[in-house]
């Protein structure tokens, strides 16, 4: 009640204070508010520090007793309902409802203010991270976070890394892995903390070494030997992904393979993240991966699927199998086969056997993989055509049935009617494929061109330009949109404009 007290009075005397806005008393020095921070005071130390935070640049003097202030564990303060003892110090730092702060937590932030020097605040800042307070951990995670082009910040932090603190090891190789390729130089210190007697700090190391940069040959057997501790499953999964990042992740396959037949489900699904992620590196892992493909499970079996996807057309073997798994019973099994078969062969044949019978399953996802294919088969796909009138006529996937049945051509032309009526009320998105759809169509249907030049006084410039190039696709055909055509020639948007230029050539040509 009493940090109520006060904050009412602050609001009283001085008003709301700004949000992003708080005043700073002017009037004392920054001499003055570094002897203030070395008050007996936990106070009047939190308000010389914030003060000099404020500050920001013109306080660089105040580095090292900003530095010596990490160490202060005085003065914490919460705020409570946007007010506190803060808020009567007016400083620029959150006042939410929830916050908590210490003298040692706004040094931290200060230090970046003020733009310290790094050799001497990277240092300092490191050694927060094994402290036992959260807020002074976030506190100077965040401060390093600003740092973390400075040269001079990576080795602070690799010196934590190989500290005596387990707190501190995990905290420096989490904030190494945010670091990314900043951090490369403290890519050794990283795989030897691959070796750490700690799970959690190994399991840190794992997580952070694909971000750092190319892992070293000296990583491969330490990721390898840590995918066998598999009581210990986050440290596993994190060994799993960074061996898929590897430049020569084929050299893991032989180890990850036998943990598809893990029990636990989690580690199995890690384990074929990592396999998928791989890619064709993966192709020594395929006779597993097929067998995965009969598994009782349907996690696992879609899995497998994606895997062998990303696997192209090495994984030509699997295409029987992949096929037979397209009447599989489970919805997401069949969805993982109608996203993935077509990146491993491009035989038209079996595409059109197979996907031919998705355009009416069940699920839409697989229907909708299925109309995209038979647009890329264009008129060898014409047997599907009933299909794809009825999902256009239904709107079930129209936006892919108009795009299908346009790159049929001319065998489509029983769709004009369905594409006008969705060119003139469909959804914005199936109008643009629709007049696409009726340029590739109908050039004998003279019904496409009224509706085409309506198109064009659309207010949406893809429709416009989508009509224009449709109509130029009808030639002279087309002559009664000659004077539509040529009031686009005014407009600001230059793919209209261009689109109705080539369109008005081709008329009267």
């Amino acid at each position: 009640m009493r940090t109520m007290r006060l904050g009412l009075i602050a609001l009283l005397l001085h008003g709301p204070i700004p949000a992003g806005e708080v005043p700073v008393d002017a009037g004392t020095s920054v001499e003055a508010l570094i002897a203030q921070a070395r008050d007996s005071n936990d106070q009047t130390r939190l308000k010389a520090v914030a003060a000099l935070r404020a500050r920001g640049r013109p306080a660089k003097p105040a580095t090292a007793v900003l530095i010596e202030r990490l160490k202060d564990k005085g003065a914490h303060v919460k705020h409570c309902g946007g007010f506190s003892i803060i808020s009567l110090i007016a400083i620029d730092l959150p006042t939410g409802g929830g916050e908590e702060y210490s003298i040692a937590s706004v040094a931290a932030d200060a230090l970046i203010k003020i733009g310290a020097d790094a050799k001497l605040a990277a240092p300092a800042l490191a050694d927060l991270l094994a402290d036992d307070d959260d807020y002074i951990r976030t506190a100077a995670h965040n401060a390093l976070m600003e740092l973390q082009t400075v040269p001079e910040a990576v080795p602070a932090i690799v010196r934590v890394l190989q500290s005596d603190s387990k707190r501190g090891r995990v905290q420096a190789a989490s904030l190494l892995k945010s670091f990314g390729k900043n951090a490369l130089t403290a890519r050794e210190a990283l795989t030897d903390a691959l070796l750490d007697p700690e799970k959690d700090v190994r399991s840190a190391a794992a997580e952070a070494l694909p971000s750092v940069g190319p892992l070293t040959g000296t990583a491969l057997p330490r990721l390898i030997a840590n995918l066998k501790d598999r009581d210990f499953l986050w440290g596993t999964c994190h060994a799993a992904q960074a061996l898929a990042r590897f430049s020569n992740a084929e050299m893991a396959v032989p180890s990850l393979t036998p943990i598809l037949h893990a029990k636990n489900k989690d580690l199995r699904s890690a384990t074929f993240d990592a396999l998928c992620e791989m890619g064709p590196k993966a192709r020594m892992g395929m006779p597993d991966l097929i067998a995965a493909l009969a598994d009782g499970d349907e996690d696992v079996r879609s899995k497998a699927v994606q895997a062998l996807g990303n696997l192209g057309p090495d994984a030509s073997d699997a295409i029987p199998r992949l096929c037979e798994l397209f009447k599989d019973r489970r919805n997401l099994v069949r969805i993982a086969v109608a996203g993935n078969l077509r990146k491993i062969t491009s035989d038209h044949s079996v595409l059109l056997e197979t996907y031919r019978s998705g355009l009416k399953d069940k699920v839409r996802g697989v229907r909708v993989e299925s109309a995209k294919i038979m647009g890329e088969l264009g008129p060898e796909a014409r047997e599907a055509i009933p299909d794809l009138l009825k999902a256009l006529d239904k709107n079930d996937y129209p936006e892919e049935a108009a795009e299908a049945l346009g790159n049929m051509g001319p065998d489509s032309a029983a769709a004009v009617p369905l594409l006008i009526r969705e060119l003139k009320q469909g959804y914005l998105s199936v109008r643009r494929k629709a007049a696409v759809a009726l340029g590739q169509i109908g050039r004998a249907q003279k019904d496409c061109v009224p509706a085409l030049i309506e198109a064009l006084g659309d207010t949406d410039t893809f429709l416009q330009e989508n009509a224009a190039q449709a109509l130029a696709a009808f030639g002279v055909q087309a002559k009664a949109a000659l004077p539509a055509l040529e009031s686009l020639g005014a407009v600001k948007n230059e793919r209209v404009k261009k689109a109705a230029a080539d369109a008005l050539k081709a008329i009267r040509e």
